[in-house]
Formats: structure tokens, sequence, C-alpha cells
């Protein structure tokens, strides 16, 4: 349970950060989080849990 609230806490953390960041006037940060986002809602669920399982694996 501790785990599934961690995960929602930094999840919904990084989430108003990449929206703050969109809001931005500095080009530099605005176009960070514009990627981010962009990378994130681009793919679907099922490729970037392979890439979670897969090539995260890998690196550990």
């Amino acid at each position: 349970m501790r785990a599934i609230l961690a995960a929602t806490l930094v999840a919904v953390a990084a989430a108003g950060v990449a929206g703050l960041g969109k809001l931005s006037n500095n080009w530099q940060i605005r176009s960070v989080s514009v990627v981010y986002i962009e990378i994130f809602r681009g793919t679907s669920l099922l490729v970037q849990l392979y890439w979670i399982f897969f090539v995260l694996s890998l690196l550990v």
C-alpha cells in the first residue's frame, strides 16, 4: 500500500512540474517540459511497460 502511495505522489509531482514548466516563459524549460510530456503522451502504455521491464532491467 505504501508503494502505491509513493508512486502516486511521485507521479503527481512529476506531472505538476512538467505542467508548470510548459507554462514557463523560459524557452528552455518549456521545451524540456514539452518533450517530456509528448514522450509520455505519445507512446502507448504497453510500449512504456516494455521499456521499463526489458530496457531498465538491463541497466540494473
